[in-house]
């Protein structure tokens, strides 16, 4: 397991522990809303993705891969995007997976 390190300022540390509960309770929530805010990002990234392999045939990496050195205009802007949203889908995937783990859902 990986060693985290958390530091908080003194005066959270300082409060009484109902207080702290609240706080703890307050993270959660804010996390939640993260996690709305990201599967909804998700979902256009995963939309787009699909609308681009139904277009070509195949997935992203295949995609990028058999990319031709005589593609046209178009091709390339398409690899652009595709490569934009590939991104997006992989980095709310791993932020919904983290914040998932720190609130236990």
């Amino acid at each position: 397991m990986e060693r985290m390190e958390v530091r908080i300022p003194r005066v959270l540390s300082m409060l009484p522990e109902s207080e702290k509960g609240t706080f703890s309770k307050a993270i959660a929530s804010s996390a939640k809303l993260r996690v709305a805010v990201l599967e909804r990002r998700l979902r256009e990234a995963r939309a787009m993705l699909r609308k681009f392999e139904d277009e070509y045939g195949k997935t992203y990496p295949d995609f990028e891969r058999d990319f031709p050195d005589n593609a046209d205009i178009q091709t390339h802007e398409d690899l652009v995007e595709w490569a934009f949203w590939d991104r997006v889908a992989r980095d709310c995937s791993a932020a919904i997976e983290g914040y998932r783990l720190l609130t236990g859902h």
